[in-house]
């Protein structure tokens, strides 16, 4: 024959004991693992690069109010990169500081910045071979007196 078992108030201390046990050790574990990865803290200086980043809002609402349109051609094969400049008339912009920086979607190991000489008004070219074929983006930055005036980026694609 079996035997009853009785529950005392000391089975369920133990028990609620136990139970709660088990629970702040799995806190104490999941805070301690969260403390020791990854912060959140994508940049060192987070209030400056927050600053930065309002400029470079700014500087795109400026560029929006001119009504400048630009184009980026990669003629791969001769390593020649082309850059116009157009204005809201069509007419082209003549006078910038141009450069073009190339950079692969994944990585910065192969990335490079060209200055581009203004070949006819409005049209800006440069020397660029890219190392390997895929998918790159060209961020083409224009200045005028010191100041960025023009900015844009391309994807693009290139064959061997």
């Amino acid at each position: 024959m079996k035997r009853e078992r009785t529950i005392t108030g000391a089975m369920v201390l133990a028990g609620t004991l136990a139970f709660f046990a088990v629970v702040f050790a799995a806190n104490g574990a999941l805070v301690f693992f969260a403390l020791d990865t990854f912060p959140g803290m994508v940049t060192e200086r987070p209030y400056e690069a927050g600053l930065a980043y309002n400029r470079e809002l700014e500087a795109a609402a400026r560029q929006e109010t001119r009504g400048w349109i630009g184009d980026l051609t990669l003629d791969a094969a001769a390593g020649r990169v082309t850059v116009r400049i157009v204005g809201s008339d069509k007419a082209p912009i003549g006078g910038l500081e141009a450069r073009v920086s190339f950079r692969r979607p994944l990585g910065q190991t192969l990335a490079q910045t060209v200055r581009l000489a203004e070949q006819a008004l409005g049209t800006y070219v440069a020397q660029a071979r890219l190392p390997v074929a895929g998918r790159w983006y060209g961020t083409v930055e224009a200045k005028s007196g010191g100041q960025p005036v023009f900015r844009m980026e391309r994807e693009l694609m290139v064959k061997r």
